[in-house]
């Protein structure tokens, strides 16, 4: 965080998913807390493959969210990703990611979070892409559902997932894409993931 507002990230991906690097900048526009409808946050990320040496990808993301009752929130995350690419596994690790072309794709997340006790939450997500999924691959929405533990400055979250992109760019693709195999995001074949954060401040 830079002010209350305005903060920036960078963050490197898994190699086995093209070594991504993605810079972001979020400016929060809205807060509940501040007497308005729902929360907005805009942000702005480019990532680049290959340690950020090529395969750019820019995106244009709205984040809303509105809580009820102190125990729900919702999400709706629009997303523009300009010269997206499909999300594929490298099949070795030392060479560079192939030059796939690029796509422009619109995607759409859908996303949830209840608190079933104080200091835990079930939440779940889905993204269908909108535009242009076809051409990146994408037979079927990403989705992902977990559960998350909450303790002072930190969260755990155990999820499960049929996509294992985490740059902006990757998220909307699924395991179809990522292994060559049109069947290969149905429920049957899913990710587990672990996630641990910690608030600095």
């Amino acid at each position: 965080g830079i002010t209350g507002r305005l903060s920036v990230s960078a963050y490197r991906s898994p190699s086995v998913i093209g070594r991504p690097i993605e810079l972001m900048t979020a400016y929060h526009i809205l807060d509940e807390h501040d007497g308005y409808p729902l929360n907005a946050t805009f942000r702005f990320s480019v990532d680049g493959q290959n340690n950020f040496s090529k395969n750019f990808t820019t995106k244009f993301e709205g984040i809303f969210s509105r809580s009820l009752f102190n125990r729900t929130q919702f999400y709706v995350v629009p997303t523009l990703s300009l010269q997206n690419r499909r999300l594929i596994t490298d099949p070795i690790l030392e060479d560079p990611p192939p030059d796939l072309p690029g796509v422009n794709s619109f995607s759409l997340g859908l996303g949830g979070a209840f608190d079933i006790r104080p200091t835990v939450a079930v939440i779940a997500e889905v993204i269908p892409t909108l535009v242009n999924g076809r051409a990146l691959g994408i037979h079927r929405p990403a989705y992902a559902f977990g559960i998350q533990k909450r303790l002072w400055r930190h969260a755990f979250t155990l999820g499960f997932s049929n996509s294992p992109g985490t740059v902006v760019s990757q998220r909307a693709g699924t395991r179809a894409t990522f292994l060559g195999d049109p069947s290969a995001d149905t429920p049957s074949g899913l990710f587990i993931g672990f996630d641990l954060m910690r608030q600095m401040y």
